[in-house]
């Protein structure tokens, strides 16, 4: 069968006219020149396809590691740092400066009242800082001491610092929640 093949291959090439530039698509030298490209082109567009899977698969990845990125990033960057406000944070500055100007109207201006009956002006205010302070230095040194236990017990060293961001927002949700609950009870 093969020598009958180019026997005609032979007699194809010998008998018809053929251009370059014109080829007729029936003779077998054109025919055989074709196969090769059709299959070169078939591969080459699968190749392509497997390219672009692979490449929007790349991109969704680096888009993952961006998006990651950014909020390790943005945790690093509020985590105290005072000039940064988390608009989630219960504590940051100007809700403290209303918690402070609430305490100030109402419990400090009526302690004061019953104080300066007994102490002079000079003496209630220095007494009711010291309160203040004394309540400051308790409440700091309480949450220190639970955040150290926390750290030693439950968090590695390893422990990202979103994690660390997490925990100390539930702390202070929790301390919120109790502060709340503390003040209805009064």
């Amino acid at each position: 069968m093969l020598y009958e093949r180019s026997v005609v291959q032979d007699y194809l090439l010998e008998n018809m006219d053929h251009d370059d530039d014109e080829c007729c698509g029936w003779c077998f030298s054109c025919f055989n020149e074709e196969q090769p490209n059709k299959r070169n082109e078939a591969r080459q567009e699968q190749e392509i396809q497997e390219l672009r899977i692979e490449n929007e698969k790349l991109k969704r990845e680096k888009d993952d590691a961006l998006t990651r990125l950014s909020e390790v990033m943005s945790v690093k960057l509020r985590d105290n740092n005072p000039n940064i406000a988390d608009l989630s944070d219960l504590f940051r500055p100007t809700k403290l400066a209303e918690m402070f100007s609430e305490l100030y109207d109402n419990q400090w201006t009526n302690a004061f009242t019953v104080l300066q009956d007994q102490l002079s002006e000079k003496s209630a205010v220095e007494f009711l800082l010291d309160v203040f302070l004394l309540a400051y230095d308790f409440c700091s040194s309480e949450l220190q001491k639970t955040w150290q236990f926390v750290c030693k017990w439950y968090i590695n060293e390893d422990t990202n610092t979103q994690l660390r961001k997490q925990l100390k927002d539930a702390r202070k949700a929790k301390v919120c929640s109790f502060l709340r609950r503390s003040l209805k009870c009064s």
